[in-house]
């Protein structure tokens, strides 16, 4: 019912030994809160693919890098279905299935936008993002809710 596999469950408890009973253990919404108190806890970047440039340019700032290199997609998953192939009903079913780590997602998506609003980036960053512009295949960036929890 969407978190066995779900990143909640990978931030709120992990992988490994004992996982599977403790997902069936806990409830959905106790994960999510879980994860969320992990990731402010031990997580001191969390970067976003639909904000990829800022995301990477805080990255680097932090590890010390004066630059960065413009990225390459990865096309090891070449013939895999972008999102936009998906019908309305597919897409609500994932929404449905996953609304937790839609959830999570919202709220450290808050949490980075609140961080990078305080930030202030050179023109370097507009160069990179046209560097980059190409290399896009599928990103989502969508304020639709999940229609049902």
């Amino acid at each position: 019912k969407g978190s066995k596999h779900s990143q909640v469950v990978q931030l709120a408890i992990g992988y490994g030994a004992g996982a599977d009973a403790t997902v069936s253990g806990n409830d959905l919404r106790a994960l999510l809160e879980k994860a969320l108190e992990n990731a402010e806890q031990h997580i001191a970047w969390c970067g976003f693919a639909e904000h990829f440039e800022e995301s990477i340019f805080v990255l680097a700032h932090l590890c010390g890098l004066e630059s960065v290199l413009p990225w390459q997609k990865d096309d090891r998953n070449a013939r895999r279905e972008p999102v936009s192939s998906l019908t309305a009903a597919q897409r609500d079913l994932i929404r449905n299935v996953f609304w937790a780590d839609f959830e999570l997602y919202d709220r450290l998506l808050a949490r980075f936008q609140s961080k990078i609003a305080a930030m202030t980036f050179s023109e370097d960053l507009e160069a990179y993002r046209k560097a980059c512009a190409s290399q896009y295949k599928d990103r989502i960036i969508s304020d639709s809710p999940p229609t049902n929890r």
